[in-house]
């Protein structure tokens, strides 16, 4: 009967420094239950975590928090079942022999874990507040950064371009009052400003400083636009990875509900045990 294994179980595990160890593991594990539903809701859209719903930056760094918690409880749970394992490799009661036969799941949860680990760094992430993939992981991402690289690149082209064509490295771009990469001419050069610069902004000379007039032109303001296009894209590409991310780990729902379901049952064995012991 259910009730005679169970019996069999706590007798095996009584007086085992293991039982402790295992309860005593889990209590540095949060909810991984709660945790679970969490980010199935998170992956359907439901809640305030719907598709139709505006997550403001701190609603998202709750999320990501929330996802961090989860991650790092089944890191913590995975290593637990795995001491487990090695600490009662032949287990005679049936029960806990069903309990601790987790070869397929167990690996599984650790390749998994490890892929997460892979995609980005959890600590910096948890730090800023966001999820930046590492490189190869998500494809969207590396074709944004990529595109911003280019946009950026072109800039600075066409900045050397300016110094040839003024013969000078005082030749710079400032950004000023919202107004970004304006072409920054010192007094000294003003006598070789092309026609086709068109005065942006100015600053008057003092005891400290020269007096510089600031430019833009029309092959200029498309590369400016075409960064910020890029940047743009490039923002609406970051905020998708975390929901990609928990999509990613909700398709292997069964393997984490696998290993919650046995932690439980032995957790309520070892409970058991610790009291048969204790009492």
């Amino acid at each position: 009967s259910s009730i005679r294994s169970r019996q069999q179980a706590v007798k095996e595990l009584k007086n085992s420094r293991v039982a402790e160890d295992f309860h005593c593991g889990l209590r540095r594990i949060p909810d991984l239950e709660r945790c679970l539903t969490r980010m199935a809701a998170s992956a359907k859209g439901t809640g305030r975590d719907g598709h139709n719903v505006v997550l403001y930056e701190d609603n998202a760094r709750k999320t990501l928090k929330a996802f961090l918690s989860t991650l790092n409880g089944f890191k913590t749970l995975c290593s637990l079942l795995k001491q487990l394992s090695k600490d009662i490799p032949s287990p005679k009661s049936p029960l806990l022999k069903a309990l601790l036969s987790l070869e397929a799941s167990l690996p599984e949860m650790g390749k998994l874990l490890s892929s997460f680990e892979d995609a980005f760094d959890w600590v910096k992430a948890e730090k800023e507040g966001r999820v930046v993939p590492n490189k190869g992981v998500d494809a969207d991402y590396d074709s944004a950064i990529e595109s911003v690289s280019t946009a950026e690149s072109e800039l600075d082209d066409y900045l050397q371009e300016q110094r040839d064509l003024f013969g000078s490295r005082k030749i710079d771009y400032v950004s000023i009052m919202g107004t970004k990469y304006q072409i920054e001419v010192p007094e000294g050069l003003r006598s070789k400003i092309p026609a086709y610069y068109e005065l942006t902004s100015r600053r008057k000379g003092n005891g400290k400083q020269v007096a510089v007039t600031r430019y833009h032109t029309t092959e200029l303001r498309e590369m400016i636009g075409k960064l910020t296009l890029a940047e743009e894209n490039l923002e609406k590409t970051l905020s998708q990875i975390l929901k990609n991310l928990i999509a990613e780990f909700c398709s292997h729902a069964s393997t984490w509900q696998t290993a919650l379901d046995a932690s439980a049952k032995l957790d309520c064995l070892f409970a058991f045990s610790i009291h048969a012991e204790n009492g």
